[in-house]
C-alpha cells in the first residue's frame, strides 16, 4: 500500500503499483548481480575510509552545486569532531539492467541511502505467488519447473532489514559502552531507539512502517519517526558523551529515508540538524560520508581504472572484478576541453541521441534525458549548466510482455525490467591500520518494470512498478513470460 496522497489529514491510501505476475530473469545474470554486490561493499568500504578523495572527486560539484555543497560542509565538520561515531551503516541497492545487444549486465546506478521497495517487494512476491498458485489452471508458463533456479532470496527481507537494524544498535550499545562503562554496563538494549528521518509529506510510509513493526516484534526495539524540523525542536545533546536524545529517549541508530534533494531540506536550520545527526554519537544509515558514495560522479571517476585502483589500493582483487561496470559513462565537466575524450562522445551523441543517455547528480525518478531531449540539451550553449551532468552509453533491454495493476486498473503491455541487490553493510573507520568491511549480507531483491516506452524508472515518481523476478534456466526471455489463457482470471 501507498498513501494516495501527502496530506497530513489525509488516511486515504490505494495499492502500491504491481505487476501481476513475476517477470523471468536468466539465472545467469541474476547470480551475476548477486556477486558483484559485495565488491562493491568493498569499494565504498575503501571510499570512505579516504574522506579526502571523496573530497577530491566531488571538487567540481563543491564549488557549483548547493546541495553538493552543504552535504561536503557536512562532512567536514564530521571529520573535525574529535568525539564521534565511526562505524558507518549502509543498505546499498545496485541496480541493473541486461542489454540485449551484448547479453551482458550492465551498472544503471547503485544507492547508499533511502534503499526503498525491499519490504513491499517482499510483499508483491507473495501476492504473485497467491495468484499463480490460485489460478495456475489458467495461466500457461513457456518454461519448466526444473528451469526454475530461484534461491529464495528476499522472502526474509524485512527480518533480515530489522535484524540489521538490531544490529545496529548492539554495535552504538557496545561502543558507548566502552568509551563509558559506568554510565551503559547496566542499561538494556531495548533502553535505546532508532530514529526514521522521513520527508513532511510521506507516501512511501508502508514500505517502512514494515521495518519498524518487526524490529519491535523481534528484538523489542522501539523507533520514532520525525522530519529534520521536528528533530532540531526536539533533540537534545549530552555535553559529556555526544549522546543524542529525543523526548528523554536516546537514540542509537539514524535511519534517512529523506535527505538526498535540496528541496528536502526547508531552511538552514534543517541543514544544521543533520549535521549535529552526523556529528553525535548515534550509527547512521547512511552516514554523511557514505551518502556522498551514492554520486552518480564516482560511477564515471571509477571509469578511470587508476583511480578505481588508487582508491582500492588494499583490494585490488575486488577493483579487478568490478572495473567493467563502469564503462560507458562520461562526465560533461569537460566540455570545453577540446581534446578531451568526450568531445567524441558529443559528437556521437549529436548524430545518435537514442544511443545516450544524459543524467544530473540528483538522486529520483524523472531527472534524465532521452532521445531528442539528449540533442537539444548538448546543442544550448550553457556550458556551465551542461558541466553538472554525466553522459551514458543507452542500455537496450530485452522487451518481456506482462501484466501491470496501477490504481486498480490492468495494464497489459511489452515492458521492460530493471533488477536491484540489497545488502547490509557495517564499515568501521576508527582503526586506521583495519581496511576491511566489518560486516556485509545480501538480503534481498526489487525488479522494477515499466512499459517499454517509458524512459524513467521510479515508482514513486510513477514511472514503474513493483515486480519481483522468477529465475529461470533459459536464454529467450522474451518469449517466457506468464501469460493468462482466458481473458478474465
Amino acid at each position: 500500500m501507498v498513501k494516495s496522497n501527502t496530506k497530513a489529514d489525509s488516511v486515504e491510501y490505494n495499492h502500491a503499483p504491481i505487476s501481476l505476475f513475476p517477470t523471468p530473469f536468466p539465472s545467469v545474470h541474476y547470480l551475476g548481480a548477486q556477486n558483484l554486490q559485495s565488491h562493491l561493499g568493498v569499494m565504498i568500504n575503501d571510499l570512505v575510509r579516504k574522506p579526502d578523495q571523496i573530497h577530491d572527486i566531488l571538487q567540481y560539484f563543491k564549488l557549483h552545486d548547493e546541495l553538493m555543497q552543504k552535504m561536503l560542509k557536512v562532512s567536514e565538520a564530521y571529520q573535525k569532531k574529535e568525539l564521534r561515531q565511526e562505524t558507518h551503516a549502509c543498505i546499498l541497492r545496485s541496480d541493473y539492467m541486461i542489454d540485449s545487444v551484448t547479453d551482458s549486465l550492465k551498472l544503471v546506478e547503485y544507492n547508499t541511502v533511502a534503499s526503498s521497495f525491499g519490504c513491499l517487494c517482499q510483499k508483491v512476491t507473495e501476492v504473485q505467488n497467491l495468484v499463480r498458485n490460485k489460478y495456475a489452471d489458467s495461466l500457461s508458463f513457456n518454461y519448466t519447473p526444473d528451469q526454475i533456479k530461484d534461491d529464495g532470496l528476499g522472502k526474509s527481507y524485512i527480518k533480515d532489514l530489522a535484524s540489521t537494524f538490531k544490529d545496529a544498535v548492539q554495535r552504538y550499545h557496545e561502543d558507548m559502552t566502552r568509551r563509558f562503562p559506568d554510565l551503559y554496563e547496566d542499561r538494556k538494549l531495548e533502553s535505546h531507539w532508532v530514529l526514521f528521518v522521513i520527508d513532511k509529506e510521506e507516501r512511501n510510509i508502508c514500505d517502512q512502517k514494515w521495518i519498524e513493526y518487526q524490529l519491535y516484534h523481534d528484538h523489542g526495539i522501539k523507533s520514532m519517526r520525525m522530519t529534520f524540523t521536528q528533530i532540531g525542536n526536539l533533540a537534545k545533546v549530552d555535553e559529556n558523551t555526544n549522546a543524542l536524545s529525543i523526548n528523554d529517549h536516546e537514540i542509537a541508530f539514524v535511519y534517512y529515508r529523506t535527505g538526498y534533494q535540496l528541496e528536502q531540506y526547508e531552511n538552514e536550520k534543517d541543514w544544521q540538524t543533520r549535521e549535529m545527526l552526523e556529528t553525535t554519537m548515534p550509527i547512521k544509515c547512511p552516514s554523511i560520508d557514505v551518502h556522498l558514495t551514492t554520486f552518480k560522479k564516482f560511477q564515471q571517476a571509477f571509469g578511470d581504472e587508476r583511480l578505481l585502483k588508487e582508491v582500492m589500493n588494499h583490494h585490488l582483487q575486488d577493483a579487478d572484478i568490478i572495473k567493467q561496470i563502469f564503462k560507458g559513462i562520461w562526465t560533461l565537466e569537460d566540455i570545453e576541453k577540446p581534446e578531451s575524450e568526450v568531445q567524441e562522445i558529443i559528437r556521437k551523441a549529436l548524430d545518435n541521441p537514442h544511443d545516450y543517455v544524459i543524467k544530473p547528480q540528483k538522486e529520483g525518478g524523472g531527472n534524465n534525458f532521452y532521445d531528442d531531449q539528449v540533442k537539444e540539451l548538448l546543442e544550448q550553449n550553457d556550458k556551465e549548466y551542461l558541466k553538472q551532468f554525466l553522459i551514458m552509453e543507452r542500455i537496450n533491454p530485452p522487451e518481456i510482455k506482462a501484466f501491470m495493476l496501477r490504481n486498480g486498473k490492468l495494464i497489459e503491455g511489452q515492458t521492460l525490467s530493471e533488477f536491484g541487490v540489497f545488502s547490509s553493510i557495517f564499515i568501521s573507520t576508527q582503526h586506521k591500520d583495519q581496511h576491511d568491511v566489518v560486516s556485509q549480507k545480501i538480503i534481498g531483491r526489487l525488479l522494477r518494470t515499466k512499459g517499454k516506452d517509458s524512459n524513467e524508472g521510479g515508482v514513486n515518481a510513477g514511472f514503474a512498478v513493483i515486480d519481483s523476478p522468477l529465475i529461470v534456466d533459459i536464454d529467450d526471455i522474451k518469449n517466457s513470460a506468464i501469460k493468462p489463457l482466458v481473458s478474465s482470471i
